[in-house]
């Protein structure tokens, strides 16, 4: 690798205790444009390699006081200096001499008296080892607090034995950079990260900037920590940074965290940022992933199995359409009905999306589930003669080629005047615009639209005026308690009573006996749905 390299902005320490020595080495460094200090001993070299940056150390082997090899091995003791290479110069040359310097920590030596392009060429080649070292370092740590970052926590964890954490995110922080921007929420986590270290009495800790609001503190334990005692940490930290206020006279906050702790050594750092990040998303203040991390787990593995089985089905032909009528109220006869989508079991048992359709919306299965529905629903009700409906989430309406695929099976089907759309409130819509045209794009072409769950999420007044849909299907939260209900049935009502003033059908979902029957009939409502009515089947019966 080719290093570009100042050699003015290079310090090498030389170690003799002959001047004689120490100059001629000097003179030949200084052509090259090096800085140099110079020691007479081991003790000086060890003062001034703890006291300056230094990036290269020549030492001379035999020396008063303190010789070269006594002071390599105390300088290698010293954590900050470990990793400054050491070219021994020494007029020793036998074998054990060698081995000697070797095993003290040097990291070649040279013998004398010294040849000037040996040395240059040994000194030249540590000054790359050191450059290389500093740069590995600068990619350690996190710019904006100077502290180890996420690839040096993960390096320290590969070296531990007992890995121990405690990882914590700070909640709301963008509303704190909104708040005090960038240099004051620096000031006010800086001053969070000072109290830390002096008040989390735990020996060899060390505090890693994960991201801009998540961080950790890590040591390596002698044994095996107990939990109730990392719980105890936990606690300790969480109770004590929710209680203070951080920052100065100009910029302080009472910063508010979620904790996590983490002892299982098998990939610890990932296991530590899932349990974080659950711990956020559950709204759990304070936790042991240990715990957290045995629930995610039985999650994750139902969520392997469910996707298996949904790919299973896909590949089998078991995703099937089932039909449930729509009951017109005015003629006592079934209108139209719906079209809703199963997995077919092994056994013949049909499996609700319930169980499913979540679980396949974080896979890619959940285009392939659309696209089936809308091509077996469209081929079985070709050579019928009824109104069907099917459903379509915001996710459906802001996918491209899920449009051009329905719109591609409508060109080929003609079942325009047939076929009603119902959107699902099952999502929030990032684009409002795109559904809005889509959804008039549908009316132009003569399909007709119904807006689903009515009383709930976006199906508020405003959208209905503005998607201008056929149907209103009033939500089977308000159906299903309308008998005893004031609130509910006055929901109904005046769902209804909206609906006439626009000239829209409403639809009663989850018309689940004879006394909701009844009821919503008392109210007004145009069509039934419901097990009262039917379950949704296989099969439509002419």
């Amino acid at each position: 690798m080719n290093f570009s390299v100042n050699n003015k902005d290079v310090t090498i320490l030389i170690a003799d205790d002959e001047p004689t020595n120490r100059f001629i080495i000097k003179s030949f460094l200084k052509q090259e444009g090096y800085n140099i200090l110079e020691a007479k001993n081991g003790f000086e070299a060890i003062e001034l390699a703890k006291n300056n940056n230094i990036d290269v150390i020549l030492m001379d082997a035999m020396m008063p006081e303190m010789d070269g090899f006594e002071a390599i091995k105390e300088i290698k003791k010293i954590e900050i200096l470990q990793n400054i290479p050491i070219l021994m110069i020494t007029a020793l040359d036998t074998k054990d001499d060698k081995v000697k310097a070797f095993e003290s920590g040097a990291n070649d030596f040279i013998t004398k008296p010294v040849d000037k392009d040996e040395l240059l060429l040994r000194v030249k080649s540590f000054v790359q080892m050191r450059c290389l070292y500093l740069q590995n370092l600068k990619a350690r740590i996190e710019p904006t607090y100077k502290l180890p970052n996420l690839q040096a926590l993960r390096e320290k964890v590969d070296k531990s034995i007992n890995p121990v954490g405690i990882f914590f995110q700070i909640k709301e922080y963008d509303s704190l950079v909104y708040l005090y921007g960038t240099e004051g929420t620096k000031i006010i986590i800086k001053d969070m990260f000072e109290y830390i270290e002096s008040h989390c009495k735990v020996e060899n800790k060390e505090i890693y900037v994960i991201s801009e609001d998540r961080f950790a503190i890590y040591w390596d334990n002698d044994d095996e920590i107990e939990l109730d005692v990392l719980e105890y940490f936990a606690k300790k930290l969480y109770d004590n940074i929710n209680a203070k206020t951080f920052g100065n006279k100009i910029f302080k906050n009472d910063l508010k965290i979620t904790v996590i702790g983490n002892s299982i050594k098998e990939n610890f750092v990932q296991i530590s940022l899932l349990s974080l990040k659950e711990a956020v998303r559950k709204n759990i203040a304070c936790v042991i992933s240990n715990n957290i991390y045995q629930e995610m787990t039985k999650n994750i593995e139902h969520t392997i199995q469910m996707i298996e089985l949904i790919d299973k089905a896909i590949q089998n032909d078991k995703i099937v359409p089932v039909y449930q009528p729509i009951f017109d109220v005015k003629t006592n006869k079934i209108h139209k009905y719906e079209c809703l989508v199963r997995i077919q079991k092994d056994d013949g048992s049909l499996m609700t999306p319930f169980f499913f359709l979540d679980i396949a919306k974080q896979s890619d299965q959940y285009d392939m589930i659309t696209k089936i529905m809308i091509s077996k629903t469209f081929e079985y009700m070709k050579d019928k003669k009824c109104e069907f409906s099917i459903n379509l989430s915001s996710i459906d309406i802001e996918n491209p080629k899920l449009l051009d695929y329905l719109f591609n099976k409508l060109a080929e089907y003609k079942l325009y005047n047939r076929l009603v759309i119902e959107l699902l409130e099952d999502e929030v819509i990032h684009n409002f615009d795109d559904v809005l045209h889509f959804m008039k794009e549908l009316k132009r072409m003569g399909v007709k639209v119904a807006i689903d769950d009515y009383g709930s999420g976006y199906s508020n007044l405003e959208r209905i005026f503005q998607f201008e849909p056929d149907f209103i299907k009033i939500d089977g939260s308000i159906i299903k308690d309308v008998v005893n209900s004031k609130t509910k049935q006055a929901i109904t009502k005046s769902a209804v009573f909206l609906a006439k003033e626009l000239g829209v059908k409403t639809i009663a979902e989850f018309v689940a006996d004879k006394d909701i029957s009844n009821k919503v009939r008392e109210l007004g409502v145009d069509f039934l749905q419901g097990y009262y009515i039917s379950e949704p089947k296989l099969e439509i019966k002419d």
